[in-house]
């Protein structure tokens, strides 16, 4: 049967939209398990150039506190959508990849026992702050997964986390390099399992061979 893989979408997206440009990315997971997806909670202004298309955000980047309380929200809609379902891969892209860690900050925090099928999370064009003081400032969950004590100072921690993988491209004008890296760091330091992917173009999901060969090994250490 496979995987359940959880699909999330970026800003200014929708379900349908998302399907539609991601469909070689969808061929090549097909083989892996069972695609379903979600959409995020806010609905954003009418977008002229697609008229009677409703698009959604995770949440408005911005500097206020209503900013960081709707990307805490967002987290906790994928959460709870994974306990529900039973996910056992997410893949999230851009705004979708950063709420993404949400339930991976639960299980670092809590343990798997709250997340018992979730093997896995794959983040392409993450956002996430580029320093340690401003990841630490930033919404309520990303700034307790960058306080969180490294691995080493977490004594007795037999903890079994989803493995992850972060794909992003040097050409990205969205979303830095200096950011996902971090991000890789600071998961690395945590104990998490995790791989960076980076090539040579911007904000968009890659599947060319050697994206695809780098997926391919990230997913089959999932079985």
């Amino acid at each position: 049967m496979g995987l359940k893989i959880l699909l999330v979408h970026g800003y200014a997206q929708n379900i349908g939209i998302f399907k539609g440009k991601t469909g070689a990315l969808r061929r090549f997971l097909k083989k892996y398990g069972e695609m379903s997806f979600i959409e995020a909670p806010f609905a954003l202004p009418e977008d002229p150039d697609f008229p009677g298309q409703q698009k959604y955000g995770w949440y408005v980047r911005s500097e206020d506190e209503q900013t960081r309380a709707d990307l805490d929200h967002s987290g906790s809609v994928i959460s709870e959508f994974i306990r529900e379902n039973g996910s056992e891969l997410v893949v999230g892209f851009s705004q979708g990849a950063t709420v993404a860690l949400h339930p991976l900050l639960d299980a670092l925090q809590s343990g798997m026992d709250s997340f018992p099928t979730l093997k896995g999370v794959l983040m392409i064009s993450p956002y996430f702050p580029s320093t340690p003081a401003l990841a630490k400032s930033n919404s309520d969950f990303i700034a307790t997964l960058a306080g969180l004590p490294q691995e080493s100072s977490r004594e007795g921690d037999t903890l079994r986390l989803p493995k992850c993988l972060i794909m992003g491209g040097s050409g990205d004008s969205v979303v830095p390099v200096s950011g996902f890296s971090h991000l890789h760091e600071l998961l690395v330091e945590l104990g998490v399992d995790t791989s960076l992917y980076t090539h040579d173009r911007g904000h968009f999901i890659p599947t060319d061979a050697a994206a695809k060969e780098a997926m391919r090994t990230f997913l089959d250490s999932l079985e």
